[in-house]
């Protein structure tokens, strides 16, 4: 009897030393992979080198947009916003400092003006923000903000600019960019600066970007024969918008990318690019679009929330007024 119940101590004893080393392998691996990771420069999205592979063995599949002059015609243009909020925000990291919201705001809807007008699209605009994951995205996101804040606080000059994580859906900043690109959106239309038609998906609706844009070409080639026929223009930044769009089976459907590489080295030249652009354009049409502040859009006193007169329509919103607004 004793020699039973020795050798089942033994057994529990041997399990819980198992179990122990387990626990221990696993802090130490996960241990090595902060370390890993946090150390590096610049964390990879999408699919790895994907473009750049791409453009080297089929260099004829690339075209220069601005200094085209057989530039193609587009109907409807997608923007995964996300790409648009990351590029202006982190382009001066040096200049913009976390308070300067309204500086950050300017440059979001400068950039978009710039896309507007480089493509000149003669149907539909569809934007669409970043929404709630689905639950194994999430995960991922968790692992890359706990490692990114790391790198931040390791960084004593980056204590004062913009935090990327702002850009998450449910924080106020992703807030204050539904309200401003609602009003911006009302305000143009209702000045009629344009004739297309605009489709704002803002942060409040599920799903990423790119996955919205794809589930509305899904949707609208089931609808409308004729829809296929049309050509397609998607702007973003992520290789995986290459897959995306063989999959949707469209014979006219082309990405939008920024020519330089987004690098730390190359982010302070964002504002220059900008008024490159800007002066390709006739400068009379260009600034038919103004700017929020000067549309009497208010802010409230501590100049942080844009307010507005009505309550915002960012679920799948059609920017399209009644009464021929």
């Amino acid at each position: 009897m004793i020699a039973f119940i020795s050798l089942w101590v033994l057994c529990i004893i041997n399990v819980m030393a198992y179990c122990i080393s387990l626990n221990k392998y696993k802090f130490i691996k996960s241990y090595n992979l902060y370390n890993k990771r946090k150390h590096q420069q610049n964390v990879l999205y999408g699919i790895p080198r994907m473009y750049k592979w791409l453009t080297s063995y089929y260099p004829t599949v690339r075209e220069e947009l601005i200094n085209n002059e057989k530039q193609k015609s587009v109907d409807i243009f997608y923007i995964d916003m996300n790409g648009v909020i990351h590029h202006c925000t982190h382009a001066n990291k040096e200049k913009l400092p976390i308070y300067d919201e309204h500086e950050l705001f300017s440059n979001i809807l400068q950039y978009l003006k710039n896309l507007f007008y480089l493509i000149k699209p003669k149907k539909l605009i569809y934007i669409g923000v970043d929404g709630v994951s689905p639950k194994a995205k999430m995960n991922q996101q968790r692992k890359r903000r706990f490692l990114s804040i790391f790198k931040i606080n390791d960084n004593d000059n980056t204590s004062n600019l913009f935090n990327p994580n702002c850009i998450t859906t449910g924080t106020d900043f992703m807030y204050k960019i539904n309200l401003s690109l609602n009003k911006w959106f009302k305000i143009l239309k209702k000045k009629k600066v344009f004739e297309f038609d605009v489709i704002f998906s803002g942060s409040d609706v599920a799903g990423e970007g790119e996955h919205k844009i794809l589930k509305y070409i899904r949707e609208n080639c089931k609808r409308d024969s004729n829809f296929k026929n049309y050509n397609h223009c998607i702007y973003g930044l992520d290789a995986d918008l290459i897959m995306l769009s063989l999959v949707t089976h469209l014979n006219n459907i082309f990405i939008l990318r920024d020519k330089f590489k987004i690098s730390n080295d190359l982010h302070n030249n964002m504002l220059e690019n900008i008024e490159r652009t800007q002066n390709t354009f006739n400068n009379d049409e260009y600034n038919s679009f103004n700017e929020p502040q000067n549309d009497n859009i208010n802010y409230n006193e501590e100049g942080e929330n844009i307010q507005l007169n009505e309550k915002s329509k960012t679920n799948e919103s059609l920017v399209k007024e009644e009464n021929n607004v």
